[in-house]
């Protein structure tokens, strides 16, 4: 029977693969609708990173159906999470390639693939020799735990795949954020810091065991997810006392940003506005001379007037 850190840890880790392949495959479609190349990269992103917890995930639901652990003999599980390394961090430095527009972008990508290459060939030929798995001194009160072996092969690959996709994609994001203004500047900083935070946590959860520290750092890993959702979300401009027509933008070939539109003016709206004393047109606050329509006694100021009669 699993003990309290084995729930908190399988569900938590549950929760992140449910809500990465969910968020991930949101962006996706809403790539395809508004032709947003780069969010459809960044809904892969999500997705493959979300997937490096199917092992995790697996191991907890045979827990839950047969009480015991799931069967590593061939190391199957410690196959199953690091598997995803290669692909996770190819997208990853393309997107963060895209951004930050660097000389060489094809040449990065074509050796972060052959170095990929040799890294999948690695884990699949001997998986024990490069990764250690951890069993439960009770099989089923726990979840099992793999490291990477450090002074292996695939320990400096990964090492150095991560140092790759830290150099690009950290950066690109955080050179975008201090290059970027209002919204963007805020979606950037909050996906710079998704990603750090990711790649840390990752980092120590392949090289080190922390126990009870795992569940922090799965949570914190929640937190990423999070992060990134916001970044991405559809942002909604909505300025005063505008009727709700929308108009989506796609900027940096990434964001949604939606701007509400004025729509039809009702008779509603024209008493509002005249008895507020608020321009029809600009929505600010009239003062000194106006202008009121003598057919539908809407108020204007005096610029817009002037601007309308030209």
């Amino acid at each position: 029977m699993l003990s309290i850190v084995g729930w908190l840890e399988g569900i938590i880790t549950s929760s992140i693969l449910i809500f990465g392949l969910l968020s991930g495959l949101f962006f996706v479609y809403k790539s395809r609708k508004t032709k947003a190349k780069l969010l459809l990269y960044m809904g892969l992103l999500i997705i493959f990173s979300s997937i490096i917890y199917l092992g995790v995930f697996l191991d907890f639901l045979t827990i839950l159906l047969t009480n015991e652990n799931i069967n590593n003999t061939y190391g199957f599980h410690a196959v199953m999470i690091y598997m995803w390394a290669p692909p996770v961090g190819f997208i990853a430095t393309f997107v963060g390639a895209e951004l930050i527009i660097i000389r060489g972008k094809k040449l990065i990508l074509i050796s972060f693939l052959i170095f990929g290459l040799i890294y999948e060939i690695l884990i699949f030929i001997n998986p024990f020799y490069s990764l250690y798995s951890v069993p439960p001194v009770n099989s089923g009160e726990d979840l099992i735990h793999t490291n990477v072996i450090f002074g292996t092969p695939v320990s400096f690959l990964l090492i150095f795949l991560f140092g790759y996709v830290l150099t690009i994609v950290d950066i690109g994001f955080f050179y975008k954020g201090v290059k970027a203004r209002d919204i963007l500047r805020k979606k950037y900083i909050i996906l710079f810091l998704g990603f750090t935070l990711y790649h840390i946590i990752i980092f120590f959860d392949a090289f080190t065991n922390p126990r009870g520290a795992l569940i922090i750092m799965r949570a914190g890993t929640f937190v990423c997810f999070l992060f990134w959702y916001l970044g991405l979300k559809e942002e909604i401009i909505t300025p005063k006392y505008i009727q709700p027509e929308k108009e989506v933008k796609i900027k940096d070939s990434l964001f949604r940003l939606s701007e509400i539109k004025p729509g039809e003016i009702s008779e509603e709206d024209v008493t509002f506005f005249r008895e507020q004393k608020i321009c029809l047109v600009c929505k600010g606050e009239v003062k000194g001379y106006n202008y009121i329509c003598s057919k539908c006694d809407a108020l204007y100021c005096e610029n817009c007037a002037k601007t309308l009669t030209i």
